[in-house]
């Protein structure tokens, strides 16, 4: 098969094709038809993946408590729901999982490793309930953050009396897309435990985080996310996962967020308080563990309609992967038009 200068464009394309081969120009072609994105003047932007969603808690724990009699111990299975996005065929955004699990008293949520990297934030927590990361034993009490980063052994112990849940954070659709999913179980359903201090600090305790965030003048106070502290990991002063950041946000009470954007996904969990989010003009309620998704370069803006009590908000950003890719941005003078 030859080229001929007879031949039409769309004949030297099918020629391209049949040796799986395509012309850039092609490319161009598929952004002027919006296939997957949308010219505005003279930029093209990508379309929105998934659409903005909010996961009221009075059906979640509904479904956590069903689920209990579907998967009645979770030695064979996680007994996490996780939150589907709509418009996304399996994830919460297109780069992380982002659910709520359960672990009865008891149980033991048994040791395995993978590439996929995560995060725990408790709602339901005690004394008796740990994760043990590579040896090292992590309590878990109501809004600690507990880390276990790629390739870290991990299992978790409910020994109390009372169930448990935290919300699970993982970059699996991420790791997915880059064709690198590896899980193996560790043999023995739980690791031993050291006993030694280990200098990789592996759990964040809500007191300290709390006292850090109170510590916020505020001239600080940011007029898109209000009061906001990140966690951050001590040994590099960068996020605590090279793919997911996470921070705490406090919306004064009467706070009306400006509105901007950003390329990196945000899921929010709704510690204590209410209030609304507007995403791309379709308003978000939420209030007390209700959990809500905005999706990458989506227009957003915080509300906090009452007179008298701030709302705190979790959130977990897929930002660190995009800012070691060179590829975040921020548009904060973006009026959602």
């Amino acid at each position: 098969m030859s080229y001929s200068k007879g031949d039409s464009l769309e004949a030297f394309n099918a020629k391209l094709a049949a040796a799986h081969m395509r012309g850039q120009w092609t490319s161009d072609e598929a952004r002027d038809a919006g296939q997957g994105g949308t010219w505005r003047g003279e930029a093209w932007e990508p379309h929105l993946r998934g659409e903005p969603y909010v996961w009221k808690w009075a059906q979640t724990e509904a479904f956590l408590r069903e689920s209990c009699d579907a998967i009645p111990e979770s030695f064979t299975a996680r007994r996490s729901l996780i939150f589907q996005a709509p418009g996304l065929p399996r994830s919460t955004t297109h780069t992380m999982n982002v659910g709520v699990q359960l672990i009865k008293p008891g149980e033991l949520a048994w040791t395995h490793r993978h590439t996929i990297s995560a995060l725990r934030f408790v709602i339901e927590g005690h004394p008796d309930l740990f994760t043990v990361v590579d040896g090292q034993p992590c309590t878990m009490c109501d809004n600690d953050l507990v880390l276990t980063p790629n390739w870290h052994w991990h299992d978790h112990h409910n020994n109390g009396d009372g169930r448990a849940l935290w919300l699970d954070v993982l970059d699996g659709p991420l790791v997915s897309a880059l064709n690198q999913t590896v899980f193996e179980n560790y043999g023995d359903s739980q690791q031993p435990v050291r006993n030694e201090p280990t200098p990789t600090v592996m759990r964040f305790a809500w007191g300290e985080m709390e006292k850090r965030l109170a510590a916020i003048p505020d001239s600080e106070v940011s007029p898109h996310d209000g009061r906001t502290i990140d966690y951050l990991d001590a040994q590099t002063g960068g996020p605590v996962l090279r793919t997911i950041g996470a921070a705490i946000q406090a919306l004064p009470a009467g706070f009306k967020g400006a509105p901007h954007r950003h390329s990196s996904s945000t899921v929010h969990l709704v510690i204590r308080g209410a209030g609304r989010t507007e995403v791309e003009g379709k308003e978000l309620e939420w209030r007390a563990r209700d959990c809500f998704v905005i999706p990458a370069w989506a227009s957003h803006a915080h509300m906090n309609d009452s007179s008298s009590e701030e709302a705190l908000l979790f959130s977990v950003t897929d930002a660190p992967a995009l800012e070691a890719l060179g590829l975040h941005r921020q548009d904060s003078a973006h009026n959602g038009h």
